[in-house]
């Protein structure tokens, strides 16, 4: 079984000291927006790779797919889905989606063939992403299935909005991504899933600390794809705006 994460220094591989300061300051720059590192208008936005690699490392037990396959490009039949893992151990997985300068979270419980879409903005799913979440929850289901008494026997999927009273709301237009961080592992851990403003503060330092300075660093994998390239039918590409 292949694992999400491997050290920076092991056994076989070690870095000169010199190297592994290098590493920090590159991790700096890449996840600095966390506390503003660099400018004067404090935290912004987080990029797609601060967020997948931040669920990776949090929570190496659960699949969490890259962000780059829910956008426009981004053909599944052809390409597969690129995730943390070769696999699903947990039965749930994430999905981080940005659209439109927004973050959302969609969760997949693969016994219940359902996405859970989490939106801190309440906005109305766009209607392709809502077909692309499908799309890769049905491949997913189809690698799969599960293997308890009451594994599921249809591939069909269900997306639905997640209940307004079950997670926090966002009052800005900046902490779109640190939430969708933050209610993954809530979710992950049956934790509450609501969040105020020095949550979500303490949450950007405690993060950039962590993805400063950790001995891990990610490794993507690639499920699929479900169709050969060999002339098989294919979707077309979904028109999304990202």
């Amino acid at each position: 079984m292949a694992h999400e994460v491997c050290t920076l220094s092991s056994d076989d591989e070690t870095f000169p000291e010199e190297q592994q300061v290098n590493i920090v300051e590159q991790r700096k720059l890449q996840h600095g927006a966390l506390i503003g590192l660099g400018t004067k208008k404090g935290s912004t936005w987080i990029s797609d790779q601060t967020v997948f690699d931040y669920l990776c490392l949090k929570l190496p037990d659960f699949l969490v797919i890259e962000p780059l396959v829910f956008q426009a490009s981004y053909n599944i039949n052809s390409r597969g889905i690129i995730g943390s893992r070769e696999d699903a151990p947990q039965g749930v997985v994430l999905m981080p989606v940005q659209y439109e300068d927004h973050w959302i979270l969609g969760i997949l419980e693969i016994q219940l063939g359902m996405v859970a879409v989490f939106d801190t903005l309440r906005k109305k799913l766009h209607e392709n992403i809502w077909m692309r979440m499908e799309d890769v929850a049905k491949m997913l289901i189809k690698k799969f299935p599960g293997t308890e008494p009451n594994h599921r026997t249809s591939d069909a999927v269900y997306v639905v909005e997640a209940r307004d009273d079950q997670y926090a709301m966002q009052f800005d237009l900046v902490n779109c991504g640190p939430l969708v961080c933050m209610l993954a592992c809530a979710y992950c851990a049956r934790q509450s899933m609501f969040f105020n403003e020095e949550d979500i503060a303490e949450w950007r330092r405690q993060a950039f600390e962590f993805l400063v300075t950790t001995e891990m660093h990610v490794k993507s994998h690639r499920i699929g794809p479900l169709k050969k390239a060999d002339g098989a039918p294919k979707r077309a590409n979904l028109n999304m705006t990202l």
